[in-house]
């Protein structure tokens, strides 16, 4: 009797060993092969350490962050500053070098290029400002007494570039991107104009209002499906 009941018992606890068994090997088996299609969207993000997002090597010298809203270039023993307004908060975080190879200075409020031209004494160093572009529509006159709260611009680690989206001082939505590219991309008119994140090496995640689309490195926007 004890036999006859221990026996499918036993045999039961082999097959569920041996099924086990076999579901962990094709797990480890699958972790090892598993790819990604296309569209997929792997989470990617690959921060440099503060120091390093502070200086800048470029062009034979030194581009660096001084104090909150002063960026300085060294090079040959002759060093040039220049001042990064940001009018009415924050402070000049982050020099970026981007894909084309032009230099960025992510503020907390406004986003300036880095221009550096011969000049007699070695370089001069001038700073562009990134177009001034608002969370939502403000009226003339909120912006005329600062009332209207800008966009800040993103560095997308994954491709190298600056992506700012946002009303402009018309109301009009703008979309931009900086340093992917020789030229400005502009994705004003895109179904998934803004940034959302990094999805992998050479991949961002754009969004729009019920649409979505993956970006690569030299600019191409593909629908993105799960």
């Amino acid at each position: 009797m004890k036999k006859s009941i221990l026996y499918p018992i036993a045999v039961l606890a082999l097959i569920v060993a041996a099924a086990t068994f076999i579901y962990i090997k094709s797990l480890a088996t699958a972790s090892k092969s598993r790819t990604f299609p296309p569209n997929d969207c792997i989470p990617f993000a690959m921060r440099l350490p503060g120091n390093q997002l502070r200086e800048l090597k470029i062009k034979n010298g030194l581009l660096s962050i001084v104090g909150s809203q002063f960026i300085a270039f060294e090079r040959d023993g002759v060093r040039v500053e220049s001042s990064l307004e940001q009018p009415d908060y924050g402070k000049v975080s982050e020099l970026r070098l981007a894909a084309n190879g032009d230099a960025y200075v992510i503020g907390q409020q406004r986003t300036y290029k880095v221009l550096l031209t011969p000049a007699a004494d070695g370089v001069a160093l001038h700073t562009k400002a990134l177009p001034v572009l608002y969370r939502k529509p403000c009226g003339f006159l909120w912006q005329m007494v600062g009332a209207c709260q800008e966009e800040r611009a993103i560095f997308s680690d994954a491709v190298s570039a600056v992506f700012l989206s946002g009303y402009d001082s018309r109301g009009s939505f703008k979309s931009y991107v900086y340093g992917l590219t020789g030229t400005v991309l502009d994705l004003s008119q895109e179904a998934a104009p803004n940034y959302q994140s990094d999805c992998g090496i050479g991949l961002v995640r754009m969004v729009g209002h019920s649409e979505a689309a993956i970006m690569d490195k030299s600019g191409n926007l593909k629908p993105y499906k799960r």
